[in-house]
């Protein structure tokens, strides 16, 4: 496939908003202040959502990160933790 092709295709994805590209567990924890450790862990129990990346047998397989999907899942949990619907 052509440099221009991929260029063409990631341009109208982009205009589409379809496309973002993924991030690392520690750009993800620079970008949202929260550490790499509570990203991790938080997953995990499916409070954030990720994009597990490599073979899934691997025992240690990569975790990315969409900024936006990440941001939003943290703004529902502040929201439901202001409003008291989390207290158990």
């Amino acid at each position: 496939m052509s440099e221009t092709y991929k260029a063409q295709i990631c341009e109208q994805l982009r205009q589409r908003g379809l496309y973002e590209r993924l991030l690392t567990t520690e750009e993800a924890s620079a970008a949202t202040g929260i550490s790499q450790y509570e990203l991790r862990k938080g997953a995990k129990e499916g409070r954030y959502p990720y994009i597990p990346m490599g073979s899934p047998r691997n025992k240690f397989r990569k975790m990315k990160w969409n900024l936006a999907a990440l941001e939003e899942s943290i703004r529902q949990q502040m929201e439901q933790n202001y409003s008291g619907e989390g207290e158990r």
